[in-house]
């Protein structure tokens, strides 16, 4: 399990962000945070990397 941060972005003044990142193989999992500007950190969320056609 890597630990290495794929992407970051700032969130615009109504908290929409965009953050692309390397493509990732089938079935990988990515963990996502939100880090506000006193240093907060969100609960993580796990992205599971499905197949192009895959719902």
């Amino acid at each position: 399990m890597g630990k290495a941060e794929l992407g970051t972005a700032l969130a615009d003044e109504n908290g929409k962000f965009k953050v692309s990142v390397p493509k990732q193989k089938h079935k990988n999992l990515l963990t996502v945070t939100a880090t506000d500007a006193a240093g907060n950190v969100s609960e993580a969320t796990i992205i599971d990397v499905l197949k192009k056609n895959e719902k």
